[in-house]
């Protein structure tokens, strides 16, 4: 169980390091 819940995590962190530079990048443009 605890190993599904950090893999959850990992996901979520992902998705928002790449929310980040999306909005880096809108910025940039």
């Amino acid at each position: 169980m605890p190993y599904l819940y950090i893999l959850k995590n990992k996901m979520f962190a992902r998705k928002q390091e790449i929310v980040k530079q999306i909005k880096i990048n809108n910025i940039k443009n």
